[in-house]
């Protein structure tokens, strides 16, 4: 049986670029609401429609306890095979 040494750093990474991903969605849609509302000439003009960011906050949650999850499984597998050697030896 083999077991790929990088799947739980590759979880990892893809949680935290999703993470990153997310922040910046949510810092966009907070600037251009702010600027949208700071703004006097735009009271005349209909509202925006702004990206919809409630999936991206609950999705920061996911990704932190995916990537969380994803360490915990990498020292577990560090600590078996630490285990293994030990009796190996």
């Amino acid at each position: 049986m083999q077991i790929s040494s990088n799947s739980n750093i590759d979880g990892f990474k893809a949680a935290e670029a999703s993470l990153a991903a997310r922040g910046d969605r949510i810092a966009k849609a907070t600037t251009q609401a702010s600027q949208l509302i700071s703004d006097p000439t735009t009271a005349d003009k209909p509202p925006q429609k702004f990206p919809d960011i409630t999936s991206d906050i609950v999705g920061l949650k996911t990704d932190r306890l995916a990537g969380a999850y994803n360490l915990k499984a990498q020292k577990v597998k560090n600590d078996m095979l630490g285990d293994v050697l030990d009796i190996l030896k």
